[in-house]
């Protein structure tokens, strides 16, 4: 079978891009054990996906025509319905490592995927409640606000 790995990560504070190599590595030698062949790893680093910006490696993922898709865990991919609709359109399967595989050929199967993404929703909402109320926090205190490389406030 051959897969394109797909790796996110959300914040990447240095730049480094360590975060999402670790994933391509996990991927790499989780295909290679199955005997899959990588065509294409595309990542999005530093980009989350719930804020609504445009994810480059998404876009050129899914233009891709991959024949199965391999990410870390599937929260890496989808966070939101509208973009699982449309990893659901190309009709393959996402093969997650850390959170099993998506049978998106059948009905049973896109209904698991659509259980988990509105789960994923779910925590991505739940975690910006908790940076408000961190942030919140933190100006009353007098503490500098610090959202990414350089504070302020």
């Amino acid at each position: 079978m051959n897969v394109t790995i797909y790796v996110r990560l959300s914040l990447d504070q240095r730049g480094d891009e360590l975060g999402v190599q670790r994933q391509a590595d996990e991927c790499r030698a989780f295909a290679e054990s199955r005997g899959w062949t990588v065509r294409e790893v595309i990542a999005d680093n530093d980009i989350s996906a719930t804020s609504g910006k445009v994810r480059p490696g998404f876009e050129r993922l899914l233009a891709s025509k991959p024949e199965a898709i391999l990410c870390w865990h599937t929260d890496r991919l989808i966070r939101k319905t509208e973009d699982l609709e449309r990893v659901i359109d190309l009709s393959v399967n996402v093969h997650a490592i850390h959170a099993g595989h998506l049978d998106l050929s059948t009905p049973a199967g896109r209904a698991t995927a659509r259980t988990v993404t509105a789960w994923a929703t779910y925590e991505g909402e739940q975690k910006a409640l908790r940076q408000k109320a961190s942030n919140l926090q933190a100006a009353k205190n007098g503490t500098p606000h610090k959202a990414g490389i350089r504070p302020f406030g």
